[in-house]
């Protein structure tokens, strides 16, 4: 039985203009999104194998072009050049040995970010204040799973790895028709106007961002009143909060670093993405990796 709020707290809510998270609180805890009995069934971590690097890509692959994102690729992977950085991370969440969902966290380098294909004057913006920049992207979980709480998970341990790392922002460009969520339950703010996305088949995408500098702040003025029935600021400030030593043994800010055959597997030999990529590009690349020969990679 869903408790209501005393008059006063109400008031307080509507002032503030959050009675709409109110609502979604409520959905949220009759979904069981922060039951963390159901999310002992998975095993959240980063992918740190090609066979898990793959079960993430095509699992991608498979939602996008379910959704009328892409069309499908030869490889039955989606992949792009972000994810040879070795600093990007995939995060994956197994169940029965297999990758039930995946989402992955790009930091910003000489390479931008995805989302300036569309959105580099907004981007600059938050550059040129100096802070340092990460998007959300690639994320996909199996149909299996849609309607419980995985996502709450994934997107829990990539918001968590992101302050890790100390960064200012998480960016995402997502579909308008999301945006009430994350506005709404996970406080991220609107700072692109409407455009279409040709990366994924032009699509109409909305650019938003978190402000990891603010967010624990905003997360308890808006979740730990005591009227609240869904507290999503002890189920989002937990997972970081705990023994940097045991966090660094299973989440190491270098991760896995794809080996000169990983990287020809993926870039080479199952997409043309080195080939396609600028000479720009691949000088990065190179310089992320300065004891490969790029030679046998490309060949």
């Amino acid at each position: 039985m869903v408790r209501l709020l005393r008059p006063p707290a109400l008031e307080k809510l509507k002032k503030r203009k959050y009675f709409p998270e109110r609502r979604r609180a409520i959905r949220l805890r009759r979904s069981h999104l922060t039951d963390e009995s159901e999310a002992k069934n998975f095993d959240i971590k980063i992918a740190d194998s090609r066979e898990e690097l793959s079960k993430a890509f095509s699992l991608i692959h498979n939602v996008y072009v379910s959704l009328g994102l892409m069309d499908p690729h030869p490889s039955g992977m989606r992949i792009d050049i972000f994810n040879a950085l070795p600093q990007t991370k995939t995060f994956i969440a197994r169940y029965k040995g297999e990758v039930a969902g995946t989402a992955t966290l790009i930091f910003d380098s000489p390479l931008g970010l995805p989302s300036d294909e569309i959105y580099k004057e907004e981007l600059d913006e938050l550059r040129a204040e100096g802070r340092k920049l990460s998007e959300g992207s690639g994320l996909a979980l199996s149909s299996d799973f849609r309607k419980g709480n995985l996502f709450m998970y994934v997107y829990k341990i990539v918001f968590a790895y992101a302050q890790y790392a100390n960064v200012d922002d998480i960016c995402i460009a997502i579909n308008p028709k999301h945006s009430q969520f994350y506005e709404e339950i996970l406080l991220f703010e609107p700072i692109g106007e409407l455009k279409y996305y040709p990366k994924v088949k032009g699509a109409p995408a909305i650019l938003e961002r978190i402000d990891l500098r603010t967010v624990d702040e905003k997360f308890r003025e808006t979740y730990s009143m005591q009227e609240f029935d869904c507290d999503l600021y002890t189920f989002f400030f937990t997972a970081h909060k705990g023994n940097p030593v045991e966090w660094s043994k299973k989440y190491p800010l270098n991760g896995m670093i794809m080996t000169p055959k990983d990287l020809h597997y993926f870039f080479t030999e199952k997409t043309d993405i080195f080939k396609q990529a600028s000479e720009q590009v691949m000088a990065y690349i190179r310089s992320c990796y300065p004891n490969y020969h790029f030679q046998e990679i490309l060949n």
